[in-house]
């Protein structure tokens, strides 16, 4: 399950703006902004290509992250 608190706590960390992530992956500001709310989902390469603009092998914790109840 994707944890948009922990995606935009590292998008803040690195001093990134949205704009600029979503371009990086591949993508429409929009579309992003349907992603983060669950409207859909993120693709391996938007992943690939997210992990590879912030510098970070392994971002799971954000698009993988277990659900807790």
């Amino acid at each position: 399950m994707y944890d948009d608190d922990a995606f935009m706590a590292l998008i803040k960390a690195k001093g990134l703006k949205l704009a600029a992530v979503a371009k990086a992956m591949g993508i429409k500001r929009s579309s992003l902004y349907r992603k983060r709310k669950g409207e859909s989902d993120f693709s391996r390469s938007e992943i690939q290509r997210f992990s590879e603009f912030v510098g970070i092998a392994d971002v799971a914790f954000i698009f993988f992250a277990r659900k807790v109840s």
